[in-house]
């Protein structure tokens, strides 16, 4: 969570940002199973190239591209 909050207050982003780590916010808008509360994630690299787009909520597949976006794999 740091090297997110660290990367946050380094870059141009203006936008406000939340990290749910404990899911406790995803959790609240039903089972989790069928529905995410999420309309689509978008990860880009450090060149600005996407990397991952999807619609539904994979956290492996989502936590994986933000490590290789992040360089933490």
């Amino acid at each position: 969570m740091e090297t997110a909050y660290d990367w946050l207050g380094a870059s141009s982003i203006s936008l406000p940002c939340a990290l749910d780590t404990d899911e406790t916010i995803y959790r609240s808008y039903g089972d989790g199973d069928n529905f995410a509360p999420f309309p689509l994630h978008v990860v880009l690299d450090g060149d600005g190239v996407i990397t991952y787009l999807a619609w539904q909520y994979d956290h492996d597949a989502l936590t994986t591209a933000l490590d290789a976006a992040l360089g933490l794999e």
